[in-house]
């Protein structure tokens, strides 16, 4: 859909950027952001309105350590790029930056832990239908809940319940915003316009824009996102509806029934998952699925796994059970062994970059999960390991990682010797908790569980002990009875064989293979 956006907005904008974003004449503002990306427009305006140094990276730049470099080269003071590319960037660049403004997506706490204390990190937030930007952050700091910062100058906002009433400090609902930043509407479909774009009842404007974005306000008058109310998700900084990239799978001769979700690989990446029901005589072939999305929809939007699974959980209710999609493990890949010392070293770099066991020599990078973040890291691995010749097009382009290996030159250094340390292990702490091996799977918590406040002082916090009284006059004449009924009620159940531990990024649910049952 195409936005119907006026400049009135753009004023009120400028002023904020003049007043929040650090900037002085002798500063110098990196121009990264496709034209497509409203960043790319702050990004501009902020340079022309305070006199700054723009510099235009080259195309295809997307992070990593040729953004890296880039910074460095040019002494870069200000940037404006998503939580995903900040995770590649070395932190010894921090020096040089005077301020980092994140957006596009929700940032994580491991984020604000690595860079937050090495520079001025602040959270920009704004749909696409409300200009650029309506919220703009103080200095975000580790240990502290990550929230948008209050409304920029000249914007309205409220958090509304689903009868339309604002809602106090601490309190869920659905932020909307008013102001001369909101767009008229989208173009050519009034009848969409009509279910976001409504008579505002929070200002004087005569229209107020519903984000769809579940948030509620902190005491201190910042807005904390919880959440989308719908299917759309974002990634990389790109908004994404679910339900498109299904539409187009949908109508592939072997699927017979698809539903994608955005997850965290076991490397710790976002990523599009799409769980495929196959049609009667087919089979899952995610190389063909992958083309045949790319085909129709822009790159971002293709899936990085595809699960072959039986059929679509579901709930009582009959609607697609969300929380049970999310519990299906990721399929593990293991390939053949490497041939020689070159493909070791490949195979060791693109499996931590990708987050698995052991990637496969004989399929290609991108079928195997890859993304434009994941070969940075991968590249980046290569040059550590004595093999700077290997750029991320290699990855890309090759049809296999076989093909990549036999243009490496003799390893001066082998990851595969386990000469140096692992990204992982390098990292160590910038990552949330991992589950224990008993685990099947980490799920996140709904909006409704995550509203729950627990006292992490008391001990019984995180326990929630089930009971089961037999009825008298039943046919269980034992322990045994009783205790094969509660495995299998549990084993039905996964809620009821979970646990809720806490991470770096607050608590997860944890859901167990199986769980003892006690007298």
């Amino acid at each position: 859909k195409g936005v119907d956006m006026p400049h009135r907005g753009l004023p009120a904008l400028v002023a904020e950027i003049r007043n929040s974003y650090a900037l002085k004449r002798d500063s110098r503002m990196l121009h990264a952001s496709a034209p497509t990306f409203d960043t790319g427009l702050v990004e501009v305006l902020s340079a022309a309105a305070t006199g700054a140094a723009l510099v235009v990276a080259p195309t295809g730049i997307r992070g990593g350590d040729v953004m890296t470099r880039l910074i460095r080269r040019y002494h870069l003071t200000h940037i404006i790029v998503t939580p995903s590319v900040l995770d590649t960037l070395d932190p010894a660049i921090a020096d040089q930056l005077d301020q980092v403004v994140l957006g596009g997506e929700p940032v994580p706490a491991h984020l604000v832990d690595r860079w937050g204390t090495l520079v001025p990190l602040r959270n920009a937030y704004g749909p696409t239908e409300t200009r650029c930007s309506i919220n703009f952050s103080a200095r975000l700091r580790g240990q502290a809940a990550v929230t948008v910062g209050p409304p920029m100058t000249g914007v309205t906002e409220a958090v509304l319940d689903r009868l339309g009433r604002p809602q106090p400090p601490g309190a869920w609902g659905i932020l909307h915003c008013s102001g001369p930043q909101v767009a008229n509407g989208y173009l050519d479909a009034p009848d969409l316009t009509a279910t976001v774009f409504r008579p505002s009842t929070i200002s004087d404007d005569d229209v107020m824009y519903c984000t769809g974005d579940i948030a509620s306000w902190t005491a201190d008058g910042e807005i904390r996102l919880r959440g989308r109310r719908d299917g759309q998700v974002k990634l990389r900084g790109l908004r994404i509806e679910l339900g498109e990239i299904d539409a187009v799978l949908g109508r592939h001769d072997t699927v017979a029934r698809c539903a994608t979700q955005l997850r965290t690989l076991a490397s710790g990446r976002p990523a599009l998952v799409t769980y495929v029901v196959a049609a009667e005589g087919t089979l899952v072939d995610p190389a063909e699925l992958r083309r045949a999305v790319g085909a129709v929809l822009p790159t971002y939007m293709v899936p990085s796994v595809f699960v072959d699974i039986d059929e679509l959980p579901h709930t009582a209710n009959d609607k697609l059970d969300i929380a049970a999609l999310a519990a299906i493990p990721l399929p593990t890949r293991r390939g053949r062994s490497a041939l020689d010392a070159r493909e070791a070293a490949l195979i060791s770099a693109v499996s931590e970059a990708l987050g698995v066991e052991s990637a496969d020599p004989d399929a290609a990078f991108l079928d195997q999960g890859g993304d434009s973040l994941a070969v940075m890291t991968a590249a980046a691995l290569l040059r550590m390991a004595g093999h700077p010749e290997i750029t991320a097009n290699d990855l890309l382009l090759a049809d296999t990682l076989a093909q990549v290996a036999t243009r490496m030159s003799d390893p001066s250094a082998s990851l595969a010797a386990d000469t140096r340390p692992r990204l992982s292990a390098r990292c160590a702490g910038d990552r949330p908790t991992r589950p224990n091996s008993d685990a099947d799977s980490v799920i996140a918590l709904t909006a409704a569980q995550r509203s729950v406040v627990r006292d992490p002082d008391d001990p019984c916090a995180q326990l929630i002990r089930f009971a089961w009284v037999v009825p008298q006059g039943t046919s269980l004449r034992s322990e045994a009875d009783v205790s094969r009924l509660i495995t299998e009620l549990t084993s039905a159940h996964p809620t009821l064989r979970s646990t809720h531990p806490d991470t770096a990024t607050g608590p997860v649910r944890h859901v167990h293979r199986s769980w003892p049952t006690t007298r």
